[in-house]
């Protein structure tokens, strides 16, 4: 049981790992938005793409877990969920954080995130 118990930790870090991976956008979109975004309308453009990331994420999330629930039943699905939303909430503070500076750096007003 502890090699399980081992085994699905491990896999649910790799699993959240690729997540970060497939939101490798995050650095470009992170450039863009300091060096680019000067208007209220990007600003709410960039706001309605990271709202489409995170339904990515949340697809991403479901899926890994459902995998790892049949792998490695339900605490392979909780450290799944933990490592996916600790993944998640880095990508979309940082993003949220980048808005706020932009606004501020333009004079703009933030979008409202949902």
């Amino acid at each position: 049981m502890k090699a399980s118990i081992t085994s699905a930790l491990t896999e649910s870090f790799i699993l959240a790992g690729a997540q970060l991976a497939f939101s490798s956008f995050i650095v470009t979109s992170l450039y863009i938005a300091k060096n680019v975004v000067n208007s209220q309308l990007s600003l709410d453009e960039l706001n309605g793409d990271l709202r489409q990331a995170l339904l990515v994420e949340m697809l991403w999330t479901a899926a890994t877990v459902s995998l790892m629930a049949i792998k490695y039943g339900w605490i392979g699905a909780a450290f799944c969920i933990i490592s996916n939303m600790i993944a998640m909430l880095y990508i979309n503070i940082s993003m949220r954080r980048t808005m706020k500076y932009v606004a501020k750096k333009n004079n703009l007003k933030v979008p409202r995130f949902l």
